[in-house]
């Protein structure tokens, strides 16, 4: 059976996303761990007795944080796209 291992998600914070994913959703910290770069390599995953993807939590560099800084997953998905490429050109 094929499956997705992780699926990333653009944080604002990583303590304040951990926390979320821990205590509110029930998911367990799978990984923490300092990268070369200054920036962190975290995993969270449902906790054992359920199965699915875990989240590798990114926090984008240059982007504005806090709330509102991100507002639709169009939005985001449009941040990744380069400055030629725009979702109305891009989408079928």
């Amino acid at each position: 059976m094929r499956r997705v291992p992780l699926v990333t998600l653009v944080v604002d914070d990583y303590d304040e996303a951990i926390r979320f994913y821990t205590e509110a959703l029930g998911f367990r910290l799978a990984e923490d761990a300092p990268r070369p770069d200054g920036g962190r390599w975290v995993v969270v995953e449902p906790d054992a007795g359920h199965t699915g993807a875990g989240l590798l939590l990114a926090r984008a560099e240059g982007r504005p944080s806090g709330p509102g800084s991100v507002t639709r997953p169009a939005d985001a998905w449009a941040s990744s796209c380069t400055p030629t490429t725009s979702p109305a050109t891009t989408r079928a």
